[in-house]
C-alpha cells in the first residue's frame, strides 16, 4: 500500500476507537495517584467517540474533508489533559493533511511533525515521560524513515514499534512513574490508538502485541485492584436522558459486580457499579428510580439512598434564574459537581455551572455551550481542577466573547475566587482579585485510595483513607477521623484561620457533625464551618484560609 485515501483514514479512526475501548479501564488504572479520578483512558475514548460522531455527519470522504472532521470532532469532544493533547495532535496532523489528495509516508511524516509541535504547545509546562514524548518519538521516527519505508503498512508498523518502546521508557524519564511502578497512562493510550489504527491497513485484524508485554512486565497494578469507571458508564456518556440520579449502597452476601452491571442495563443509564462481594455502591440515571430500588432490595439491604431530579437542571450545565436581556458586564462560569457546592457557587453570583470534576471532566464543547448560553460582555471560567484547565483554555480561542481562565485547581480555590468577586468594581480589577485569591486558601481532601501504590515515600493500600493537600497525598489513616486530624495538621491553620469542611454525598449529616466536633476539639479557638458539599468520592473537601 503506497498511500491512504479518505475512506481509509476514516476507517483508521473507527478501528482505533474499537481497539481502544476494551483497554479504557486498564489505561485508567495506570493513574499514578490513588485518588478516584484516573480517567485518562475515559477522556481519550470520549475524544475518539466525538471524532467518530463527527465523521458520521459527512458524506464527502476526501482526505481534506475527513481530516477536517477528525480535527473538529477531537476539538469539541476533548476533555482533560489527555483529551486536549490528543485533540491538538489531530489538529496538527489536519493542518498538513487537509491539502492532500492522498496520504503518503512522507505526508504522514510531515503531519506528525506538525502534530508534535501542536501537542507541545498545548501544555504550559511540557513534561517528558508522557504522551508528549511518544508523539515526539513517532514524529522523529517518521521523519527518519519515510523514504526507506514508503509502504504505508510497513511504515505504520514501524511507528507502532517506536510508540511501544517509548511507552516502556516513560518511567526512566518521569521519576513518579518509576516510584509507582507504572508506565504513563496517556503514553500507553496513544500506543493503543496507533495499534488499533493499524487494523484498517491490513486484512488480518491485530491483537495487542508489544502492549501486552507492557501490561505484564511494566505495569504493577492491575484493573482488579482499582475502582474504575464501568463500560456501561462509558457507553452512556453523551447519550443519557434526563430523569433521576439514583445512588445507594447494597449490603449482602456473594454480590457479583459483573452480574449487577448486566442487570442494570435495562433499568438505567450512566450505570456505575463498584465495591466488593459484601457491599456495592450503585449510581444510575433512570426515569423510574423505584425499579432500581426494588432491584436492590431483591439482592440485599439498602442504605444511603440519594435521589435527585435531573429534569430540574440541564445535565451539562446550569444557568442561574436570571437571564437578563441586557448583557452582564462580567459573568462567571464554574465547573463543579455536588448539590451543595453547585448551590454555593450559584448563590455567590456564578452565572453558569458546567457539571464536572473528578472522573467527569467536561469537554471543550460542553464548556463552549455554557459560554454561548450566557449573555455577557466578558466571561471568567473557574475550572476548579487541573485536568479541566486545558479544555477551558481552548474555549478562549473558540468563543466570540472575551474569556479569562482563572487557573483554579480545587473547589476551595474556586470558592475563594468567586467570593472575591465584586460586581461594583471594574472588570480587570475583579479578574486580578480572583487570581490573587487563589494563594489565600489551602485545599485538602479525604477519600479512599482507589489503588495500591507507593508515592511521596508513602505506601498506600487500596481502600485506605488518604488525605491530600493541594492534590498531593500527605497522610494515610485507618478511618476518616484519624485522616482528618492528620490532614488539617499538615494544612497548618493559624490562630485566625477559617476552616471549612464540605461533607460528601456518602456521609450522613449526623456523621459530618461528629467530625466537625472532632475538628473543633482539636482547634478550639478557630472558626470552623460545616457545609454540605454533596460531592462524590470525597468524604471531605477542606479549605483553610
Amino acid at each position: 500500500m503506497k498511500h491512504i485515501d479518505g475512506e481509509t483514514l476514516n476507517r483508521i479512526i473507527s478501528e482505533a476507537k474499537m481497539f481502544f475501548e476494551p483497554k479504557v479501564e486498564q489505561i485508567n488504572s495506570l493513574n499514578v495517584f490513588p485518588v478516584p479520578d484516573g480517567d485518562t483512558g475515559t477522556n481519550m475514548f470520549l475524544t475518539l467517540k466525538s471524532i467518530e460522531e463527527e465523521l458520521k455527519s459527512i458524506t464527502d470522504t476526501s482526505v481534506r474533508r475527513v481530516s477536517a472532521a477528525i480535527s473538529k470532532g477531537a476539538l469539541m469532544g476533548a476533555r482533560g489533559n489527555s483529551g486536549v493533547i490528543l485533540a491538538q495532535f489531530f489538529q496538527g496532523m489536519s493542518n498538513i493533511l487537509e491539502n492532500k489528495l492522498v496520504i503518503t509516508a512522507k505526508d504522514l511524516a510531515e503531519s506528525l511533525t506538525e502534530a508534535s509541535i501542536a501537542a507541545y504547545k498545548s501544555v504550559g509546562n511540557p513534561t517528558e515521560g508522557t504522551m508528549l514524548t511518544v508523539i515526539r518519538d513517532i514524529a522523529s521516527t517518521a521523519n527518519n524513515n519515510h523514504e526507506r519505508s514508503p509502504d504505508i503498512l510497513e511504515f505504520w508498523q514501524l511507528l507502532c514499534q517506536t510508540a511501544n518502546k517509548s511507552v516502556i521508557d516513560t518511567p526512566s524519564l518521569l521519576p513518579v512513574l518509576s516510584e509507582a511502578g507504572v508506565v504513563d497512562a496517556g503514553a500507553f493510550g496513544l500506543a493503543v490508538l496507533l495499534e488499533g489504527g493499524l487494523n484498517a491497513l491490513t486484512e488480518y485484524p491485530l491483537t495487542m502485541t508489544m502492549n501486552d508485554s507492557i501490561s505484564v512486565s511494566s505495569i504493577r497494578t492491575s484493573t482488579d485492584q482499582t475502582t474504575s469507571i464501568s463500560r456501561e458508564f462509558i457507553h452512556s456518556r453523551g447519550e443519557e436522558s434526563f430523569g433521576y440520579c439514583t445512588q445507594f449502597i447494597i449490603e449482602g452476601d456473594n454480590l457479583t459486580i459483573d452480574s449487577i452491571r448486566t442487570d442494570l442495563i435495562d433499568l438505567g443509564v450512566s450505570n456505575v457499579v463498584m465495591g466488593t462481594e459484601s457491599i456495592i455502591r450503585i449510581h444510575s440515571h433512570s426515569e423510574d428510580p423505584g425499579r432500581l430500588l426494588s432491584y436492590g432490595i431483591s439482592i440485599g439491604q439498602l442504605s444511603q439512598i440519594n435521589i435527585s431530579n435531573m429534569n430540574e437542571q440541564n445535565k451539562d450545565f446550569l444557568y442561574s434564574e436570571q437571564n437578563p436581556i441586557d448583557p452582564i458586564k462580567l459573568a462567571i462560569i464554574a465547573v463543579a459537581s455536588g448539590d451543595g457546592i453547585t448551590n454555593l457557587f450559584l448563590n455567590s453570583g456564578v452565572a453558569g455551572i458546567v457539571s464536572g470534576g473528578e472522573s467527569m471532566n467536561p469537554s471543550i464543547g460542553e464548556i463552549l455551550d455554557c459560554v454561548n448560553g450566557i449573555n455577557a460582555d466578558r466571561i471568567v471560567i473557574l475550572p476548579n481542577n487541573p485536568n479541566i484547565i486545558p479544555a477551558a483554555n481552548q474555549v478562549v480561542s473558540l468563543s466570540k466573547i472575551p474569556i479569562s481562565v482563572i487557573p483554579t485547581t480545587t473547589i476551595p480555590q474556586g470558592i475563594s475566587a468567586i467570593l472575591s468577586f465584586n460586581p461594583l468594581i471594574e472588570t480587570e480589577m475583579n479578574i486580578e482579585a480572583m487570581n490573587n485569591s487563589i494563594s489565600n486558601v489551602r485545599s485538602g481532601a479525604i477519600c479512599r485510595a482507589a489503588k495500591s501504590t507507593h508515592i511521596n515515600n508513602i505506601d498506600i493500600e487500596v481502600g485506605q483513607f488518604i488525605g491530600l493537600l493541594e492534590r498531593e497525598v500527605v497522610v494515610v489513616g485507618k478511618g476518616t477521623s484519624e485522616t482528618l486530624i492528620g490532614l488539617i495538621e499538615h494544612m497548618e491553620p493559624e490562630k485566625d484561620s477559617i476552616i471549612t469542611l464540605y461533607w460528601g454525598n456518602d456521609m450522613l449529616e449526623a456523621e459530618a457533625q461528629s467530625y466537625l466536633q472532632v475538628t473543633a476539639d482539636l482547634y478550639p479557638g478557630l472558626d470552623i464551618d460545616l457545609v454540605q458539599g454533596g460531592q462524590d468520592y470525597y468524604d471531605f473537601i477542606i479549605s483553610v484560609e
